[in-house]
C-alpha cells in the first residue's frame, strides 16, 4: 500500500511478524459443528463488502480451513517458541 517506504524484511533481513485474526472453538467441538461455523464465516467474508471494508483498511485475507487455521497458529508458536528460546525470554 505504500511502496515508496521499505518493509520491515528489506530494513532487517530475515524478519518476518503478521497480525491475525481468526475464530477458535473449543476443542471437543464436533467436526460438523466447525465445518458449518467455517463455511458461514468464509461466505461472509468472501462477501463483496467485507472484501472492500477489508481492503478499505489495508489488510489482507487468507481465507482457509479450519485446518489451515490450525497448522497457522502452530507455524507462529513454534517460531516465536524459537525467538524466545534464542533470547532467553521467560514467560511469567
Amino acid at each position: 500500500m505504500a511502496p515508496e517506504i521499505p518493509t520491515i524484511g528489506e530494513t532487517l533481513p530475515g524478519y518476518l511478524a503478521v497480525s491475525f485474526n481468526g475464530v477458535v472453538a473449543p476443542a471437543a467441538t464436533p467436526p460438523a459443528v466447525i465445518a458449518k461455523l467455517n463455511a458461514t464465516i468464509t461466505d461472509i467474508l468472501r462477501s463483496p463488502q467485507m472484501q472492500a471494508d477489508v481492503e478499505r483498511l489495508g489488510g489482507l485475507m487468507d481465507i482457509g480451513s479450519a485446518d489451515d487455521f490450525a497448522k497457522f497458529i502452530a507455524r507462529e508458536a513454534a517460531r516465536w517458541r524459537e525467538v524466545a528460546d534464542a533470547n532467553n525470554i521467560k514467560v511469567d
